[in-house]
């Protein structure tokens, strides 16, 4: 679990993401606004935490998964950011 969260860490910051680090299944981070629409387009569910206590709009939870799953996660992110 260690090397998949390090990964999407490292994928997080290289896409200038705000994120929030803990060692949790998953990971919170600042995303881009219709984030969450933009990847469910391309068959990937993101939690999107506009309703959690506290948590300033634009916050997002992603689950940490197989490798190849975290790849595809950052391929797409990549393309929802750059287009």
């Amino acid at each position: 679990m260690f090397g998949k969260n390090v990964f999407l860490k490292e994928q997080l910051v290289k896409f200038g993401f705000n994120n929030i680090f803990g060692e949790a299944n998953y990971l919170f981070f600042k995303g881009v606004p219709k984030l969450r629409e933009r990847l469910l387009a391309r068959g990937i569910l993101i939690r999107n935490c506009d309703d959690y206590y506290g948590m300033p709009a634009g916050y997002y939870r992603i689950a940490i998964k197989s490798h190849e799953d975290n790849i595809r996660l950052t391929k797409a992110l990549e393309e929802c950011i750059d287009g």
